[in-house]
């Protein structure tokens, strides 16, 4: 007969599968996959009520719910991420997970500094945070520092060869805001190819391909993005985009321009 402890530890390693199951889910960001994410990470919760990175990462899905406008109210999606995230945090300080969601929480909120300090904890709990080092260099590129932000993506993704396939796009952006558009493009191939189902990556990549005068390629990567996202929409983005500059979004809105894809 199988003692306590036992059926404790096939406990944790079960709740912590799920976790890593939910939390890979939840990293691709799309609406099925968050859907999927949650779905484990109920399960993760339920096996252990006390795993505070499952329940940062149920804010993670709400915080990508609201960036892509899918709830039906949108802001009460990231009100949600934010309470969850605090939670989080307050469940277990010492945790880089809560501290990572908290701080992608806060940047949609606005709230830059605040974000990156959270990020900075993170970090120094977790130096090799995966996702640390992505919204390190998410915060660099939406407050105007591409260039910093292309550095800190670079220099980790030598480091981890493994790293999440997110970290394509966040290096794409930064290049496209730098004009580096056949960069931006090459990236965005790379990073289609382990996420086909990308809506964001096939937005940019028109956008790019109208930058780059590519107007049968722009309008091609635009009719993919309608396939896995109808609803899409650019005025939801220009609302809820966190540029401090925005003459990046108003060059993102030219190369659609140039394709025919929108009015001008």
């Amino acid at each position: 007969m199988a003692s306590t402890d036992d059926a404790a530890r096939v406990a944790a390693y079960k709740s912590y599968t799920l976790f890593l199951r939910g939390r890979e889910q939840a990293l691709l960001m799309t609406k099925s996959n968050g859907v999927e994410a949650r779905r484990l990470l109920a399960r993760a919760i339920e096996i252990n009520p006390d795993l505070t990175a499952a329940h940062a990462y149920v804010a993670l899905t709400h915080v990508t719910d609201y960036n892509n406008g899918w709830a039906e109210v949108p802001e009460e999606s990231l009100e949600t991420a934010l309470e969850m995230a605090g939670h989080a945090v307050a469940m277990d300080e010492e945790d880089p997970y809560a501290h990572f969601v908290l701080a992608v929480a806060l940047v949609w909120n606005r709230e830059h500094e605040r974000a990156f300090a959270e990020i900075q904890r993170c970090l120094a709990l977790a130096p090799g945070s995966a996702e640390g080092h992505l919204a390190n260099a998410n915060i660099q590129y939406y407050i105007g520092n591409a260039t910093e932000a292309i550095d800190t993506l670079s220099a980790y993704m030598r480091l981890d060869p493994l790293y999440p396939e997110m970290a394509l796009y966040f290096l794409a952006q930064a290049q496209a805001a730098l004009g580096q558009y056949e960069a931006s493009v090459n990236t965005l191939k790379h990073r289609l190819e382990r996420n086909p189902n990308s809506a964001t990556s096939y937005a940019l990549l028109a956008s790019c391909y109208g930058n780059l005068g590519m107007f049968l390629e722009a309008r091609a990567a635009w009719a993919e993005l309608k396939k896995i996202d109808p609803d899409y929409s650019i005025e939801w983005r220009r609302r809820i985009l966190l540029f401090k500059d925005p003459r990046i979004f108003e060059d993102r809105l030219a190369g659609l321009r140039k394709a025919g894809l929108l009015q001008s």
